[in-house]
């Protein structure tokens, strides 16, 4: 029986290392579309690659060479992980700073922001504190100063420099 090829099969290098690096993905509605954000390691040199799409083309691509001194898969990741989210924080503040606030939105603001809240604790109650300071920046971004999620990004970040580093 012949074995079935896939049209893939000429474009994959036969050097390229067989690991694979897990990647991050984040979306970003807007009023007239989705914007998402990609972020990948790849290459050799290793390297963490994010591109931002809207409506089906790339906006902006950004590459970042992998300091020598990661090593392990958790390194790597959490490197990648934490240039997406700085790519995301920006990206969300340069769409707040173009939008027009409007006053009479702030119950909707203070609801938005309640919801983003009560996920993050969720997302740190099951131990996904990425997510979790991912949704307390958006929470901070749309209502700045908020005692509560000023607290709880604080802990965020002392809780991260007390850990000890993965295995």
């Amino acid at each position: 029986m012949k074995e079935r090829s896939s049209m893939f099969d000429n474009i994959i290098h036969p050097d390229r290392q067989s690991h694979v690096y897990p990647g991050r993905t984040s979306m970003i509605r807007t009023a007239r579309g989705i914007m998402t954000l990609q972020t990948e390691i790849a290459g050799a040199p290793l390297q963490v690659v994010t591109i931002i799409d809207y409506r089906g083309r790339v906006l902006q691509r950004f590459t970042n060479d992998v300091p020598a001194h990661l090593t392990t898969e958790a390194e790597l990741t959490a490197f990648a992980n934490e240039l997406h989210a700085t790519i995301d924080t920006q990206v969300q503040a340069k769409l707040t700073a173009s939008a027009r606030p409007n006053p009479g939105r702030e119950r909707e603001r203070r609801l938005a922001v309640a919801e983003l809240y009560r996920r993050a604790l969720d997302a740190y109650a099951k131990g996904d504190s990425l997510t979790a300071r991912a949704l307390l920046r958006a929470c901070d971004r749309i209502r700045p100063g908020e005692p509560r999620v000023r607290a709880a990004l604080e802990d965020l970040a002392s809780a991260a420099g007390c850990r000890a580093p993965a295995a």
